[in-house]
């Protein structure tokens, strides 16, 4: 089976042509695009990009910086080459290594997007500005911050002129830790799973 979206809870994507990005190697991923062009870069080193070169995003955003294995497609996980490059936590990853935290400038970026957003700034698509919030770490991830992650469902409630866009390979874990007031979904927030097989879509 292809790469696709799995169990998309609001706002269904277009099958395949995220997945199909995401899912192949680290090494043509980096050749594919350099997938963020960097042009917003604060004092602690934390990444952020305000336009990107991935197809169906417009920007990238993330709570934190790493993650831990989750199913063999994580065997050449993107963001953990990056991390070793960077070494924004010193270059460990996975179960025990530091979880990356972000500036307070970094937080405040998506507020100045939503200005430009709410003034009919829209990306590729003529409709929305899309942010991919968590390309560099998984938003479902149990050893992910929790405070961080309860402080993003805050920032996307704050800036309803941005759609954030959230790709987990931990569906199981949306009961977890989605906010208690999500009910049908966030207007602007389109959820969704990533795996190469339904078998580890299934594993949550």
């Amino acid at each position: 089976m292809q790469a696709g979206f799995k169990g998309n809870i609001h706002n269904p994507l277009a099958p395949l042509t995220a997945g199909e990005l995401i899912h192949k190697s680290s090494n043509l991923l980096v050749r594919k695009y350099p997938a963020v062009i960097i042009t917003e870069r604060h004092q602690n080193g934390a990444l952020m990009a305000r336009t990107t070169k991935i197809a169906w995003a417009d920007a990238t955003w993330n709570p934190w910086i790493g993650c831990t294995h989750n199913s063999p497609a994580c065997a050449h996980c993107y963001a953990e080459v990056m991390n070793r490059r960077y070494k924004w936590n010193g270059g460990a990853w996975g179960r025990g290594a530091p979880r990356h935290l972000m500036s307070e400038g970094y937080w405040k970026a998506p507020i100045r997007w939503e200005r430009e957003a709410s003034v009919g700034l829209r990306g590729k698509d003529g409709k929305h500005w899309i942010v991919f919030a968590g390309d560099l770490c998984d938003i479902f991830d149990p050893h992910g911050p929790s405070n961080e992650r309860n402080r993003m469902w805050g920032l996307f409630r704050s800036t309803p002129h941005l759609t954030w866009l959230v790709l987990t390979k931990r569906p199981k874990k949306f009961s977890d830790y989605l906010p208690r007031d999500w009910g049908n979904g966030y207007a602007n927030v389109w959820l969704g799973s990533r795996s190469k097989t339904a078998s580890m879509a299934s594993r949550g």
